[in-house]
């Protein structure tokens, strides 16, 4: 209505008709100012308008009630605002909507947001599952501006709709699992092999452990179990040690799986990690719980230290580490090392930690908005037992002596 002359004058209540106007002309544009408003409205909403009321009175009347600028109707406004939350799995474009919709009504009872404000309130609006991605946003960035939040969150949607068996953080599934016989090409119409029904077996997780929180290859038991087994298949190329040195052999580990990684995390309270193995001093002693993403509480079973090889071959110690043993990933707390005096930033896809000039730690990027750390952890004398094995100090003193030398040697004693 606002570029329709005819629907503007009766708004604004011209009572006296012009000169130059004839009396079937300013009927008719009183009909249709009136038609106009009403052909707008919803049904719950035309109770509020009396078919004896004139085009102003109908107008004052919904602005009044609508789009009142009482301190309630600020509030409940601002209240609408600061509680709209998008469902798990919900429709972005929607959500969209109803945010753009929220600041709309403020706006039109004088009640403004800063560029900022708005592009925080969008990012807290989002579901859990935005979790890495709303910290990623807000710590990786100078400023905060509302439409780089919106084309940011619309990329990463799409990148999850895109990338095919994604398990990032912070994307929501959709549908069922795929099953074992289904097909991992069915998107594209290609056939896979399928597996007769009569061997399909229903999922019961660990097959190590029986637990059905995670899998055979999470499993702390099993890992245990394979670092063992690989340290007694394993030998020195030039001495011949006993078995009880045989834990030297896993002083640094590196593995492609997240369960051996570090995750550089600014949602974390404390470091955290998984692996008992890895601490270099360990007390072990209960120190409460720790809550997940989901609330769900993990024992902490004990706290020590950890020692790190980083990218450039230095070796730091995290301090006041804490055992927690159900936890899929190992943590660094980028807000205890901010208390400690250190700073972070990132750019290009690389975090950095930095005390004073030297860069301390450095953390990619990874496909699911994560930052790993880029080193290895050097298992510690918490975790294995070596006794002193004196096989080489002999071969050194000794060398390849001959034969005459080993009989010369054995008279002299």
């Amino acid at each position: 209505m606002t570029g329709d002359k005819i629907n503007d004058h009766a708004i604004l209540g011209v009572e006296k008709k012009p000169v130059e106007t004839t009396d079937a002309q300013w009927k008719r544009m009183y009909v249709k100012a009136k038609s106009s408003i009403e052909l707008h409205l919803a049904d719950n909403v035309m109770l509020n308008v009396d078919e004896d009321m004139n085009t102003k009175e109908t107008w004052d009347k919904l602005e009044k009630v609508y789009r009142g600028k009482t301190l309630s109707n600020k509030l409940f406004l601002k209240d609408e605002l600061l509680n709209l939350r998008m469902e798990e799995g919900g429709n972005l474009q929607d959500h969209l909507s109803r945010f753009h919709n929220c600041v709309a009504n403020l706006l039109k009872v004088d009640v403004k947001y800063d560029d900022d404000d708005k592009a925080l309130l969008l990012l807290r609006s989002l579901p859990p599952s935005f979790k890495h991605f709303r910290t990623t946003i807000m710590f990786g960035k100078e400023s905060l501006k509302l439409d780089e939040v919106m084309e940011a969150i619309q990329s990463y949607v799409k990148m999850d709709e895109n990338t095919e068996g994604s398990q990032a953080h912070g994307l929501y599934a959709k549908g069922k699992e795929r099953g074992r016989s289904q097909s991992r090409h069915d998107k594209s119409g290609n056939k896979g092999r399928s597996k007769s029904k009569g061997k399909e077996k229903e999922n019961k997780g660990c097959f190590t452990c029986g637990a059905t929180d995670h899998w055979k290859k999470n499993c702390k038991i099993w890992q245990e179990r394979k670092a063992k087994a690989m340290a007694r298949n394993s030998r020195s190329a030039s001495v011949v040690t006993s078995n009880e040195s045989d834990g030297e052999l896993l002083a640094v580990t590196s593995s492609s799986n997240a369960f051996q990684h570090w995750i550089l995390d600014t949602g974390c309270s404390f470091h955290m990690c998984a692996n008992k193995e890895w601490f270099d001093t360990y007390e072990e002693r209960s120190c409460g719980e720790v809550l997940m993403g989901d609330d769900s509480p993990c024992k902490i079973e004990g706290i020590g230290s950890v020692k790190i090889r980083m990218h450039n071959g230095i070796v730091r110690v995290l301090d006041k580490v804490r055992h927690v043993p159900k936890l899929k990933k190992n943590l660094i707390s980028l807000g205890t090392l901010d208390k400690a005096g250190y700073k972070y930033c990132s750019e290009g896809g690389i975090l950095k930690v930095i005390k004073g000039l030297l860069v301390m730690m450095r953390g990619d990027i990874q496909p699911n908005t994560l930052y790993k750390l880029r080193g290895t952890t050097i298992v510690g004398g918490a975790a294995i037992s070596i006794e002193k094995d004196e096989t080489e100090l002999w071969h050194c003193r000794l060398g390849h002596m001959s034969q005459r030398g080993m009989q010369e040697l054995h008279k002299k004693n």
